[in-house]
Parts: structure tokens; sequence; C-alpha cells
């Protein structure tokens, strides 16, 4: 699907749930907000003082990714909305993976993982880019 529909879809699926930007609690939850509704063109995240960026990006990378490869229910690893909207909050609260947990195709990269309360794990791939600037390369759950 091409990534104009995918907003397109994420939009309706936020208006759908009734997500309410006022009752977001967090300051990542309004960024990926605005980020999902498309009104800014990214979203930022510090970790430890060093930001972290999620750009749109490509079939590969980013949020075109994410959204291709796992925002569908016939996807592997499927996120929902509200998994999105939650980001910032595995990179927060998630656990580091370790070397070994990652996979050899993240060689560089750093991964979190976070338990959710029915037991699904969330996991945030992020890399630097060459310049130097961390950003998100994917998003995912253990879900088939």
């Amino acid at each position: 699907m091409a990534y104009i529909d995918l907003i397109k879809q994420l939009d309706n699926d936020l208006t759908r749930l009734k997500v309410d930007y006022k009752k977001l609690q967090t300051d990542g939850q309004k960024n990926m907000y605005d980020f999902m509704r498309n009104r800014k063109p990214l979203a930022q995240f510090f970790k430890n003082g060093e930001l972290v960026l999620l750009n749109r990006g490509d079939l590969v990378r980013g949020f075109e990714h994410i959204l291709d490869r796992h925002y569908c229910q016939a996807c592997p690893g499927i996120v929902t909305t509200r998994e999105l909207l939650n980001i910032d909050m595995v990179l927060q609260k998630g656990r580091k993976l370790t070397t070994y947990e990652m996979n050899d195709r993240d060689h560089g990269a750093e991964g979190y993982e976070y338990i959710t309360q029915t037991n699904i794990r969330l996991r945030l791939i992020i890399a630097r880019d060459k310049q130097g600037i961390k950003r998100v390369v994917t998003f995912y759950s253990d879900r088939s």
C-alpha cells in the first residue's frame, strides 16, 4: 500500500479510537500524535539527553517501513495505533537489548524491548545515520 494510503488509514484509526490530543499524557505521545496526523515532518525523542528522530524514511527503515511492514492485520510483528503512540515509552522504559539479542543485520544498532501488561513484546530498533544522528529503524511486536 502507498505511504499516503497508510497515513490516511492511520488517521482514520486515530479518529475511530477517539484519541484526544488534550488527554495524551506525555510529550512523546503528543509528538507522535502530531507526526501520525502528518502535522509534523518528524517525531523527536530524547534518550539519556541524546536526540532520537523518527521520520518518514522508506520501505527499509523509518515510519514508512513500520507502517508498511507492521501496521496491518496479516503482517508479522503487528503494532497497533496505540502502540505507535507509545513508541517513546518503549524507548524510555524498555530494557536495552544485548548484542546477542540483536539480529546480525542490526550491527551497530540499539534495541529496546518493553513488555506490555498483556505480555506483548514491543521492540524498537534505532541506529545512527551517516551524520551520526540516531534514527528509528523499525518498531514491531512479537505478534505473528
